[in-house]
């Protein structure tokens, strides 16, 4: 399916979150998680004045607790529960040592919608009703996840544009109907952030780079990454009027020439072209 989107064939599913989230996440367990998604789960933030990640609050809880010693145990789509619905992906993991606790999350991912929050109620004020009391995870047809006995360590809300506002409304109907404080155990994921982590792992080499490549591939035609800019062929550098330029703070910046000849540079400023200023 990854392939194939890539290629432009399933123009129909490309705007679709679950093909996003089985693309990705069908990979991403193939690779070992200290290797990989130990990484992206030191990109998330939580909501408390701290703004700590997943793997500090779980450190915290644990007094010498290695989280490199954890690895996927279980990664679940779409597990049903019929009193709370369908989070998106739960995560078991478990340690190489026997005395630490299986590690249990959840992951809501988000493309081009909007949290849900109709009908049904809040979505991530259900799934963490439903994952944070074990009366409740007895809801669910999945029997790793309605025994499970570890530690429950939260949702991950995973999104392309900043998001806070939906998430500190959830955390605010928590507070206030199930009268506890979920500051520490929501947590804001994005996009480019795991597509930076996927870029660094990827230019080392390792046994996993053909897994790490068709990641970094889907991520980018996904777009999920900073803007950079237009590329403008060397060629059409002269047709300036029907093009966007850009600049650093330091200077010009066009994007996919190697040099930029001196004479371009005092067109440019003569005609005051430069339309675009690129922080950096």
């Amino acid at each position: 399916m990854l392939k194939a989107e890539l290629k432009g064939k399933l123009p129909e599913v490309e705007n679709l979150e679950d093909i996003l989230t089985s693309n990705f996440f069908t990979l991403i367990r193939y690779i070992p998680f200290k290797d990989c998604f130990l990484k992206i789960l030191e990109q998330t933030k939580d909501y408390s004045s701290g703004k700590r990640n997943l793997l500090d609050r779980l450190t915290d809880k644990i007094d010498d607790l290695d989280p490199t010693n954890y690895s996927f145990k279980k990664v679940f789509f779409w597990p049903n529960s019929n009193v709370y619905g369908e989070p998106d992906i739960i995560v078991i993991l478990e340690s190489s040592i026997d005395i630490f606790p299986d590690i249990l999350f959840c992951i809501e991912v988000k493309y081009l919608s909007k949290k849900s929050s109709e009908e049904e109620g809040d979505q991530l004020k259900r799934y963490f009703e439903a994952l944070s009391k074990k009366r409740n995870r007895i809801t669910f047809s999945e029997p790793e996840i309605s025994n499970f006995k570890g530690l429950f360590m939260g949702i991950i809300y995973l999104t392309d544009m900043e998001q806070s506002e939906e998430v500190i409304d959830s955390i605010n109907q928590i507070k206030n109907d199930l009268k506890v404080n979920p500051e520490e155990s929501l947590f804001e994921l994005r996009w480019k952030n795991i597509t930076k982590i996927i870029n660094e792992i990827n230019s080392e080499e390792n046994k996993y780079n053909h897994l790490l490549k068709d990641l970094q591939e889907y991520l980018i035609y996904k777009n999920f990454k900073d803007f950079d800019g237009f590329t403008i062929p060397y060629e059409d550098i002269f047709s300036l009027d029907t093009h966007k330029i850009f600049y650093h703070k330091r200077g010009l910046f066009f994007k996919g020439v190697s040099y930029v000849p001196m004479d371009i540079v005092n067109y440019v400023n003569d005609k005051r072209k430069i339309i675009f200023y690129k922080g950096g």
